[in-house]
């Protein structure tokens, strides 16, 4: 589950998503979880916590501005949990100290598996503790049958007798020392003085162990619902449909694991407020063998409902240049959708004209937001640098925007070659209205270098924000 990234969309509407890569969650799922954890090690850590406990906890530590920064994973077995009064729940954690910190709900992120209560989950191992415990009992039985393994176990016969216990006990101890264990297996034996070495077989409960052993494996795997051959259990595997069992675990075992996961990152990190969800990708590992890809491929790509430049991103492909890649093409002599390929195609109804301009606006949207969050990433770097040095004061914030406004301008007028329009008029009054918020914002402040970090926490807002100004700016002009 680790190796599948975790994307954030926004849902646009009924059935149209985008990526929401701005969200403060993005980098924190997808990097750094905190500062000892990355975000492989934490869904890794948290899924083992599920597993073997049922439950996998994890401290939210929220910044000034309420956003959620760090998920700090604690120990299930240091967890107990109690209802509050308001039906609220009320988490108990038990320091290395022995003393005990109370969290409140909003503060832990609890993922639990199957549960009786609602409240606390279950293992799979504690719904099936008795056939675990069976497959350890016979472990433990394993280990006193083989551990002489000598190979064949019997006993030995003398003509005469031997007077007292320390004969006895050094004569074992040197047939042990020269035939006992898996090391000395197939030795010869040399017998001298009428010494008759006669084997004993093994009785039928001790001889059905290893038929047992392999119930317990297999019963095991299916507690957790793991195929046979992924636990190198290969007794009846025919290997020609490995594939499509290695494909119904990634439907039937790990999909709902996901879920669960999808599910408590909504409503417990993300919100039910916004429309932001969480989805992990999992293409990689439901694509089929290449000849049955390369199939399916050419039907979507023939049909319509996939471009080329799509099927190359789950190859792990670059897109096709000049954007070529990114076209649909039609059943009809595989021309581009949109192009006029036949009289008879029809023209697009107002209403598939008016919802492709949302689509494109959105898109545009998307591409400013990324250029002011450009442009204020080196305005928040550069400030930092200045503050780390002295305070700034207003004669400082002069100086500083009188040089970074020849440099933000021409980041601007960049975006007039994308959209291929002459759109100076635009970024001088989005520049102006920019200018006159920085000098209202700084206006007779000094500003330290905590606060300067402030502003650099909140880059995604105002990238979004001056995207927007940009935008009706633009549509204003046409």
């Amino acid at each position: 589950m680790a190796m599948m990234p975790i994307n954030l969309f926004r849902q646009v509407d009924e059935r149209t998503k985008e990526p929401a890569n701005d969200h403060p969650l993005y980098k924190l799922l997808r990097g750094k979880v905190n500062q000892f954890t990355d975000c492989f090690v934490f869904i890794e850590l948290m899924q083992r916590h599920l597993l073997y406990r049922g439950n996998a906890y994890a401290q939210k530590i929220f910044n000034r501005r309420g956003e959620i920064i760090e998920l700090i994973q604690i120990h299930p077995d240091r967890i107990s949990i109690e209802v509050n009064k308001d039906n609220t729940l009320m988490y108990v954690y038990k320091q290395s100290d022995g003393t005990n910190k109370i969290f409140q709900q909003s503060e832990i992120f609890h993922i639990r598996n199957q549960s009786e209560d609602g409240i606390v989950g279950r293992s799979p191992i504690q719904a099936v503790a008795d056939s675990v415990g069976f497959g350890l009992n016979l472990l433990d039985h394993g280990n006193a049958v083989f551990r002489n393994g000598a190979k064949p176990d019997g006993i030995l016969k003398l003509a005469g007798v031997l007077k007292d216990k320390e004969a006895i006990n050094r004569l074992r101890e040197q047939w042990m020392a020269m035939h006992g264990g898996a090391s000395n297996a197939g030795k010869v034996a040399v017998l001298e003085q009428g010494t008759e070495y006669e084997p004993i077989a093994m009785n039928m409960r001790d001889a059905e162990f290893i038929e047992a052993r392999k119930f317990s494996v297999e019963e095991i795997a299916r507690i957790f619902r793991v195929p046979p051959h992924m636990i190198q259990d290969l007794s009846r595997a025919t290997f020609s449909n490995i594939e499509e069992q290695s494909i119904n675990f990634v439907r039937y075992t790990i999909q709902p694991w996901l879920k669960r996961w999808e599910v408590a990152i909504k409503t417990q990190l993300i919100g039910d407020n916004e429309d932001v969800f969480a989805k992990f990708q999992t293409n990689s590992l439901l694509r089929g063998d290449f000849k049955t890809r390369q199939e399916g491929y050419a039907s979507a790509i023939q049909n319509g409902y996939m471009s080329r430049d799509e099927v190359r991103y789950l190859e792990d492909l670059n897109p096709i240049p000049n954007g070529e890649g990114s076209k649909y093409l039609i059943p009809l002599n595989l021309g581009v959708v949109g192009e006029n390929n036949n009289d008879n195609n029809q023209q697009l109804n107002s209403d598939e004209v008016k919802k492709f301009l949302e689509t494109l606006q959105r898109y545009k949207l998307g591409l400013y937001r990324f250029v002011f969050r450009k442009l204020l990433t080196k305005e928040s770097k550069a400030l930092q640098r200045i503050a780390k040095k002295e305070a700034l004061d207003h004669n400082h914030l002069i100086e500083f925007y009188d040089k970074h406004e020849k440099p933000a301008r021409s980041m601007l007028l960049e975006l007039g070659e994308v959209i291929d329009k002459d759109i100076t008029g635009v970024v001088s009054r989005v520049m102006k209205k920019y200018l006159e918020d920085r000098a209202e914002r700084f206006a007779k402040k000094t500003i330290s270098s905590e606060y300067v970090s402030e502003i650099a926490e909140a880059i995604q807002f105002e990238a979004d924000k001056w995207a927007r100004v940009f935008l009706e700016e633009l549509s204003n002009e046409q």
